[in-house]
């Protein structure tokens, strides 16, 4: 059976888990597991520059409300993905097939289904479906170095869809910061305090159940919440 919406596809997901995480909601203390990608042979092209949605976009998260929702079962995520392709064509794929689409610079249309509502931000898409947000990532930031992101990564800047978010004074560089570890551990610190987290290749889990996806381009991380896009630049010697 195709599925017809994003609603839909979560509904499908709760079985299948689009995440890829075994906790079953966010504030779980159990263990968790994310699933990341194997970069393939031949790397995609950039996600577009000009506004526009182009190539393949791979889930990430999905928020119910501003709560994010794990689901139970590991999934490849490249196999949950939505394709721009010319002239407002496109696929979109769930954990039961692919169906055509079509699209325009603000929405897509799944065949037989009806209209969901997007932002673009670089290579982050935000899909709206009622109560729910989905993120998808570019394919080109899933082809990541093969080494680990060691060191500390202190923050940058922080904006939400290309508008820049106001962190007040207490926010620097010197108190906000991610450190990982090669065992994939770190600790994440912030004005407000610290806390630990776990990582593996793209992915983020934080002690108090929150995870966040990151890409690594050579010394700069970017982080991909709900709300916010953080930019982080690793601290000379930190990686050593």
């Amino acid at each position: 059976m195709k599925i017809k919406t994003m609603t839909l596809l979560l509904a499908a997901a709760a079985v299948l888990s689009l995440a890829g995480c075994a906790n079953s909601d966010s504030s779980s203390s159990a263990e968790t597991t994310t699933t990341t990608t194997t970069a393939a042979s031949a790397a995609p092209a950039p996600a577009p520059t000009d506004g526009k949605p182009g190539g393949k976009y791979i889930f990430s998260q999905a928020f119910e409300g501003e709560k994010e929702t794990f689901l139970s079962v590991d999934i490849d995520p490249t196999k949950l993905f939505i394709s721009f392709e010319a002239g407002g064509k496109g696929t979109y794929s769930s954990p039961a097939g692919t169906t055509p689409l079509t699209w325009d610079d603000k929405s897509f249309t799944v065949e037989g289904g009806g209209k969901n509502e997007f932002t673009l931000e670089g290579d982050k898409l935000t899909v709206k479906d009622n109560n729910m947000t989905l993120i998808y990532i570019h394919e080109s930031s899933y082809q990541q170095p093969d080494g680990v992101p060691e060191g500390k990564y202190a923050f940058v800047s922080a904006h939400n869809d290309g508008t820049p978010l106001d962190t007040g004074t207490g926010v620097t560089a010197e108190n906000t910061y991610l450190e990982f570890y090669s065992d994939g551990t770190g600790n994440a610190s912030s004005a407000s305090g610290k806390q630990g987290f776990t990582w593996e290749k793209g992915h983020i889990l934080y002690s108090d159940g929150t995870d966040s996806t990151y890409i690594l381009r050579g010394t700069t991380m970017t982080v991909f919440d709900l709300q916010s896009t953080i930019t982080l630049e690793l601290v000379p010697g930190s990686d050593a």
